[in-house]
């Protein structure tokens, strides 16, 4: 359990919880924070690789603002990569922010 606030400036792979990470399992984090970069941006995580399964996002709350000046930007993750033998499960949670993104491929999640 966790609960974060504020404001984030960053650059690319920018996070609300962290900026970069790998097999990570986020679960009753709780974001109320605002989060501006380049690209990659993401409320939770700016970039995520996942390189297994039974990496997950459960029961987390994201409200805040999420913005990027250039592509990747994500209510939770900004850009996610990697090789899943299995499933990354993204359940009960919500997202009540707005996101802008200048450019191509941005969304909820």
């Amino acid at each position: 359990d966790m609960t974060v606030a504020g404001t984030v400036n960053g650059n690319d792979c920018t996070g609300g919880l962290v900026g970069s990470a790998s097999d990570l399992e986020i679960e009753n984090v709780s974001s109320s924070i605002d989060v501006h970069g380049n690209a990659s941006i993401g409320g939770l995580v700016g970039c995520y690789t996942a390189e297994r399964s039974g990496t997950d996002i459960i029961s987390s709350t994201v409200s805040g603002d999420v913005s990027g000046l250039g592509d990747r930007v994500g209510g939770y993750i900004g850009y996610l990569d990697g090789y899943l033998d299995g499933e990354l499960r993204i359940t009960e949670n919500v997202f009540s922010g707005t996101l802008d993104g200048s450019d191509w491929s941005y969304g909820g999640l």
